[in-house]
């Protein structure tokens, strides 16, 4: 199953790790992965393009 998440808000330092860690744990297969971080305006965004494994439940 194809599956697209996106975060967008105030930047945390570390954020995209964990989101990175947990879908590659699950055995998911990152086809795209795009993130925006304006240090000055504190802002962060986050595409992650994936293919997520059938047996597995989101």
């Amino acid at each position: 199953m194809q599956v697209t998440i996106t975060a967008v808000g105030p930047d945390n330092r570390g954020l995209a790790d964990p989101i990175v860690h947990y879908v590659t744990g699950v055995g998911a297969n990152i086809h795209e992965i795009q993130m925006y971080d304006h240090d000055s305006e504190r802002l962060f965004a986050m595409l992650l393009r994936i293919d997520w494994p059938t047996e597995v439940e989101p």
